[in-house]
């Protein structure tokens, strides 16, 4: 199509969050991707998610060196009943999902599309309000503002990175810091077979890079190859 054709001919790392913004094949595909677990197809887009991942990164700065405090965000999402009442037992604790995170700074645009019609039937629309304390997670979870990015620049989108759901400890932060200065597209999609559970996918990955390593931190992939042999329990 005309869009894939504009995408090979004037893709530029820079503008990972512009195309990933548009309501494209991009967007699609490597959400569904991310939501299914295919490897695959995360293969095929593996430097797009690095690209993508670092643009968050260097956007987040602004927010974090801005004089606000906290960042309140919505997300608007429908869940079929079975969901919904799973999601009202597990009150206060940890809410995990595959892939980048999509929110507006605006209450009103999450509950527009958690009311859009819909053919599925037994569905309910959910608001989602999230407050993130920037002062304190830092560095730990990485966000940025995309609106300048976006073909609907006024609903203020916020977009999460990867794993912006995880819990928050002194060590998870510790370790997304040191990923976020020091990760590289290679880096990166190991990482992401981990946060998706696949460990034995991800150990087998890094053992493989760590014979070629092509210029990678020995140290960096030698760390990843330990975490996925502890998410084992080995």
């Amino acid at each position: 199509t005309k869009l894939i054709d504009e995408f090979k001919r004037e893709y530029r790392s820079e503008d990972a969050i512009r195309w990933y913004s548009k309501d494209s094949f991009l967007y699609r595909m490597i959400n569904k991707a991310l939501r299914t677990e295919d490897l695959d197809q995360l293969q095929t887009f593996r430097f797009f998610i690095g690209d993508l991942s670092q643009r968050l990164s260097y956007e987040h700065q602004k927010i974090f060196s801005s004089d606000e405090t906290i960042l309140t965000v919505y997300r608007g999402t429908k869940f079929v009943e079975e969901e919904f009442e799973k999601l009202k037992e597990n009150q206060g604790k940890i809410i995990t999902t595959n892939g980048y995170l999509s929110t507006s700074r605006l209450q009103q645009p999450a509950i527009n599309f958690a009311m859009k019609p819909t053919k599925r039937s037994g569905v309910i629309d959910v608001l989602f309000q999230i407050p993130c304390d920037i002062q304190y997670i830092s560095k730990s979870v990485i966000y940025a503002d995309v609106a300048q990015f976006s073909d609907y620049p006024d609903e203020e989108d916020v977009l999460f990175d990867l794993s912006a759901e995880k819990k928050i400890t002194k060590d998870y932060i510790d370790l997304t810091q040191k990923e976020t200065e020091e990760k590289s597209v290679a880096i990166v999609f190991g990482r992401l077979m981990c946060n998706l559970g696949q460990y034995d996918k991800s150990q087998k990955y890094f053992e493989e890079l760590l014979q070629k390593p092509d210029g990678e931190d020995i140290a960096w992939i030698e760390f990843n190859i330990g975490q996925a042999l502890d998410y084992k329990g080995q």
